[in-house]
């Protein structure tokens, strides 16, 4: 994600893209001991980022400190970059809290009779592509939301709510729309799911 190749990616989807990852791998690890390896990552993660950043923007490290090193919650300094009237923080693993998974004793196989396990197989396999913060995939869909995140502010824009926000074309590409700022609509899901072209697509076939 911070390699040399990707230095044209956008620095808000860069942000999006490595905390998707962040928080899918601690959430995974959240039920061991990963305090010391999640706060080792940490520092490298942020090592990583703040070099990609300024190979991205060729600007001192003074230029780059002063724009992205920002106060989180009043407390401790982060990487964050202003997303609307909010500022997008990068996520720190070591910030999860760490239970511990108690495992269930079960019976020796060998000894008392067979045993099975009543897990169930996954649905479907994980993806092999991972969205590693470039703006080319969906026909720049992602970066227009971005975009329009922080030039209209983080909330819907008929009840105001700021969780669970979507882009609703105004006109559906199917009928000729475009995905550009002009045709999107910043809506959160219940709003969306209530505009007439919802899911037309769906009673089509």
């Amino acid at each position: 994600m911070t390699a040399r190749k990707r230095f044209r990616d956008e620095p808000l989807l860069k942000f999006s893209a490595l905390n998707a990852v962040l928080r899918g791998w601690m959430n995974y690890y959240r039920h061991c001991n990963a305090k010391g390896t999640a706060r080792d990552l940490d520092f490298w993660v942020n090592r990583r980022l703040f070099w990609w950043l300024r190979k991205r923007h060729r600007l001192p490290i003074r230029r780059i400190l002063s724009r992205y090193k920002l106060r989180q919650e009043g407390q401790h300094y982060n990487c964050g970059i202003r997303k609307g009237e909010q500022t997008l923080f990068l996520y720190r693993m070591r910030d999860q809290p760490i239970t511990k998974y108690r495992s269930r004793t079960h019976p020796h196989p060998y000894l008392t009779g067979a045993w099975g396990t009543t897990a169930e197989e996954a649905e479907a396999p994980m993806p092999d592509y991972v969205w590693r913060g470039n703006a080319e995939n969906n026909q720049r869909w992602r970066l227009v939301k971005e975009e329009i995140m922080a030039e209209r502010g983080a909330r819907c824009e008929r009840c105001g709510s700021t969780v669970n926000l979507d882009l609703h074309h105004i006109k559906a590409r199917r009928y000729g729309g475009q995905d550009v700022k002009a045709n999107a609509q910043l809506l959160c899901e219940p709003c969306h799911v209530q505009t007439t072209p919802y899911g037309d697509h769906k009673r089509l076939q």
